[in-house]
């Protein structure tokens, strides 16, 4: 499924994967969140770090850090609208 965050930036959110779209540092850099790290403990009140994964033209494949924070319903340098938020979260929790 295609969802958007508060700026409309586009990310294709599977049973699995949050994987954006539109958006991206560097163009075909598309930087994606296995779900399975929003079930860590502490991973949605911004204490600890998630992987994130991309494949990059130039880099090959490449691993990063972000962020979640339910509070500000972000997930790294995304916010959503709490509607959005939680369709992402219910895709996690499915997965324990």
């Amino acid at each position: 499924m295609i969802i958007k965050d508060v700026k409309g930036g586009k990310l294709r959110l599977t049973k699995t994967t949050l994987t954006e779209l539109t958006g991206e540092a560097t163009d075909g850099d598309k930087w994606t969140l296995n779900l399975s790290e929003l079930n860590r403990e502490g991973a949605l009140n911004g204490r600890i770090e998630l992987w994130l994964h991309r494949t990059s033209p130039t880099d090959g494949k490449v691993t990063g850090l972000c962020r979640a924070d339910a509070a500000k319903l972000r997930i790294g340098c995304r916010t959503f609208t709490i509607r959005t938020f939680g369709r992402i979260i219910r895709a996690a929790l499915d997965l324990r």
